[in-house]
């Protein structure tokens, strides 16, 4: 089976990361951490990346990377090699040190880029290595709260981020750049699902357009009309992007109207729930899960499923009242995943 190419062109934003072989340590001390951060450093200097938030784990590494000149795959390949000799020869070892080639993840979404600095921020807590991320010294989040920032660090994006936070859009008012704003906009936990959604994105291997910036508190009419275009697009094989998590569609359905079961005809000769229908549908189409967990997940047969969705389509296209409630359910989703605030639910 070939490789998947990798998405780089000029301007590219990657959230890169890579373990060692057989989940045994790339990092036995702070001595060889220090040796691949000088290897990313080198490759900064040379032009071809700009580092912008990274944390470097005793078996993997997290790096969110912008491509300068569109050539990504030669500068890991690179650094791999470089930090690899070096392991080797210090530790006395010899052969592959990485799984295999690095994995990266385009970055379309500035939405998405923020929550990857939350994300790759709070992996030395995730792992106990430290109370906050920035008391972990191999991560950028210490240099972004204490200061000391090393040269090949690109602050830029990230302090324009924490002057300027989101809410303020449109707004000429900024704050000052400091810790403790770094921790407000990145540190603070917003009791959210996004890091969730970073893991289901790692493992999907799929790279769509990214739509999030321009679903993520819309009107529900805009939600709506990319709702109808993917339903005319979608062919029922192919799994997309993840734009939300499963628990936060379970959340959303909370106050779906019964009034819809009736636009819902019999199957088989049974009444078919409204209800289990759109769920179905967004499980699909919004947290990209496969035939298999949505079957698994409602202990249904995967034919069945597959049958439901193409209603859940046929619905969303044709029955106005059923779309337009869709849709808000998955405004809902969207906004229980990135913590953030939607309308309420039709009637």
């Amino acid at each position: 089976m070939s490789r998947r190419k990798r998405e780089d062109e000029s301007g590219a934003w990657h959230h890169v990361t890579n373990r060692g072989i057989a989940k045994r340590a790339m990092f036995e001390d702070a001595a060889d951490v220090r040796y691949f951060l000088s290897c990313l450093a080198r490759e900064v200097r040379r032009g071809t990346i700009e580092v912008h938030c990274f944390c470097v784990m005793t078996t993997h590494f997290h790096l969110l990377i912008r491509s300068l000149v569109g050539e990504l795959s030669p500068a890991m390949k690179r650094i791999a090699a470089r930090y690899s000799r070096y392991f080797n020869r210090r530790h006395r070892r010899d052969g592959t040190l990485v799984r295999g080639r690095f994995f990266s993840k385009r970055v379309r979404s500035l939405r998405y880029r923020r929550t990857l600095v939350r994300y790759i921020d709070s992996n030395s807590v995730q792992a106990r290595l430290a109370a906050f991320p920035w008391d972990y010294r191999f991560g950028s989040a210490k240099s972004y709260v204490h200061g000391r920032t090393p040269p090949w660090l690109t602050t830029s994006w990230i302090e324009s981020e924490v002057i300027r936070p989101p809410e303020w859009e449109g707004s000429t008012q900024v704050l000052p750049y400091c810790g403790s704003n770094y921790i407000e906009r990145f540190g603070r936990r917003h009791g959210d699902h996004a890091a969730e959604l970073v893991e289901r994105r790692l493992a999907s291997g799929v790279s769509d357009s990214d739509d999030l910036d321009s679903l993520i508190a819309a009107a529900p009419p805009r939600v709506l009309a990319w709702m109808r275009r993917k339903a005319r697009l979608a062919d029922g094989g192919r799994v997309g992007e993840p734009m939300v998590v499963q628990v936060a569609v379970d959340d959303s359905l909370g106050g779906w109207p019964a009034s819809l079961d009736q636009v819902v005809r019999r199957d088989g000769g049974k009444m078919v729930g409204s209800k289990r229908v759109v769920r179905i549908g967004l499980l699909r189409s919004m947290a990209a899960m496969t035939w298999a967990e949505i079957a698994r997940e409602l202990n249904l047969p995967e034919s069945t499923c597959r049958r439901y969705y193409e209603r859940h389509q046929q619905l969303v296209l044709h029955e106005p009242l059923y779309a337009e409630a869709a849709s808000e359910c998955a405004q809902r989703a969207i906004g229980v995943t990135f913590g953030v605030g939607t309308s309420r639910m039709v009637g």
